[in-house]
């Protein structure tokens, strides 16, 4: 039974049976009052992150409520007469896309493309999959999309004006400007790499990286935003510094590396690493990774050397390891402690910034 069909039935007179006495029995109808109209369900959407990273991949999560299923009748096949759900699309749309102002459908390129529709109308789609989703009678969803600038960048047909972001409007043919909504993304603008002594030299992991370029992952590692590839690891230059008088404090640097393999299955990106002196024997080590920052690593100060000049202040091999937050970001292929390659790095100094004292 359909939800309105539902509701008539409320409107229906009710029988009510009352006694009228020992020996008889008299039914009486009473019209039952007329339900309350409930308030209108505005279909609205919650996208997270909405900044994500010009490099490597970021995850967005797409939550959506209030699409009511019955608001709209699909008129194409398969389902025409039935709900059409919602269309959610990552995609640069043009300034006018909208389908109920009669927008052409080349407004609206996408990078990619789900349809949330109710769970029967699922299985008549081959059943959920990467392009269907299902739409909770509720008028609830929730999926993700894989942001890639590269894919962006070569997506065909996007106007010149147009604006990345997530978008929703009714499938099938049907029409309803409300469930029609819009969500920017933007890429984070890469900060520029500051010239000097300033830098950052790491391998990550020695072995994953030998995993990662073998012949079981068969993938690649890829440098991007200026950092660079030497023997000694991966080189991020200094972008900014906030390390006071007393060596306390954090130290920012530019560029990412990312780390592919197995058809895609594997994909990490590492990018922007900071280093925060906590004390005289500790500092930690973090990247932004799927679209958010991730302390990866625990570093022993008090194992590694340090030497100042009137311009900068090094560390050499620092020793490095994997910290709690980290493990994820491996996909717990290893766990916390585990000794990862050690980090030199290199604070250009600002007003007088020095190693802390014990």
């Amino acid at each position: 039974m359909t939800l309105s069909a539902f509701l008539s039935t409320l409107r229906r007179p009710v029988a009510l049976v009352v006694a009228a006495s020992a020996a008889l029995l008299s039914v009486v109808f009473v019209p039952s009052a007329l339900a309350a109209d409930a308030p209108t369900a505005v279909p609205t959407v919650t996208v997270a992150p909405t900044t994500v990273s010009p490099d490597g991949t970021t995850t967005i999560t797409v939550t959506g409520t209030g699409f009511d299923p019955s608001a709209v009748t699909a008129t194409r096949p398969p389902l025409a007469g039935s709900s059409g759900g919602v269309y959610v699309g990552l995609g640069v749309f043009a300034p006018a896309w909208r389908p109920s102002e009669g927008a052409a459908a080349s407004a609206r390129p996408t990078v990619a493309v789900k349809w949330a529709v109710l769970a029967d109308d699922a299985a008549k789609l081959g059943g959920p999959s990467d392009s269907v989703i299902v739409l909770g009678a509720d008028g609830s969803f929730q999926t993700t999309f894989d942001v890639t600038k590269a894919e962006v960048d070569a997506l065909e047909g996007a106007p010149a004006d147009g604006v990345l972001g997530v978008y929703t409007y009714p499938g099938g043919g049907a029409v309803n400007a409300s469930f029609e909504t819009a969500t920017p993304i933007t890429f984070a603008s890469a900060p520029a790499v500051v010239k000097g002594p300033g830098v950052l030299t790491w391998k990550v992991l020695s072995s994953f990286v030998d995993y990662v370029t073998g012949p079981i992952a068969n993938g690649s590692v890829t440098l991007g935003d200026g950092a660079a590839a030497s023997k000694a690891g991966y080189r991020f230059g200094q972008t900014g510094t906030k390390v006071g008088p007393k060596g306390l404090g954090i130290t920012t640097y530019a560029g990412s590396v990312r780390f592919t393999g197995h058809d895609g299955a594997l994909d990490i990106t590492l990018s922007t690493p900071v280093v925060k002196i906590v004390s005289a024997k500790k500092a930690t080590l973090s990247v932004l990774t799927g679209g958010k920052r991730v302390v990866i690593a625990n570093l022993k100060l008090a194992k590694a050397k340090h030497t100042t000049t009137k311009k900068a202040i090094t560390y050499k091999s620092v020793p490095a390891t994997l910290s709690k937050g980290g493990v994820a970001v491996f996909g717990g292929n290893y766990p916390a402690g585990t000794k990862l390659d050690p980090v030199t790095f290199v604070v250009a100094k600002k007003a007088g910034a020095a190693h802390p004292k014990a």
